[in-house]
C-alpha cells in the first residue's frame, strides 16, 4: 500500500440517500499504523492492520475494499449468509440435512 494507489470504499453510514456503491479513491498519506484516504475533497483515516475507518469515535462511515474483486465476495458471502438465515434447516428430510452436513465437512 503506497501514496497514490487507489482503493474501494463504500459508504455504510446513516444517511439514506448516499450511494452505498464502492467507488474508488486516491490513497494520500500511509504512516506506520494508519493510511489516510481522499473522499469527496475530505479525508478519511483508516487502521493499517484492520483496515477499518477511524471515524472519531463513532462507529465506522466507511467499509474499505483493496479490489472491486473483494468487494464481490463479500457481497457474495452476505448473500449466502442471508440465504442461511432463511433457511429452516429443521423442516427439510433427514436425507438433505445429511447432503448438506457433508459438503459443509469436505
Amino acid at each position: 500500500m503506497k501514496t497514490g494507489d487507489f482503493i474501494y470504499v463504500r459508504y455504510i453510514g446513516n444517511i439514506r440517500h448516499w450511494s452505498r456503491d464502492p467507488f474508488r479513491a486516491p490513497i494520500t498519506w500511509v504512516g506506520a499504523k494508519h493510511f489516510n484516504v481522499a473522499i469527496n475533497g475530505q479525508t478519511a483515516r483508516f487502521e493499517r492492520a484492520t483496515l477499518r475507518h477511524e471515524n472519531q469515535g463513532h462507529s465506522p462511515s466507511y467499509q474499505l475494499f483493496l479490489s472491486m474483486d473483494t468487494y464481490r465476495q463479500e457481497v457474495e458471502l452476505v448473500a449466502l449468509r442471508n440465504l442461511m438465515n432463511r433457511t429452516d434447516f429443521l423442516a427439510l428430510t433427514v436425507e438433505k440435512q445429511r447432503a448438506i452436513k457433508a459438503i459443509l465437512e469436505s
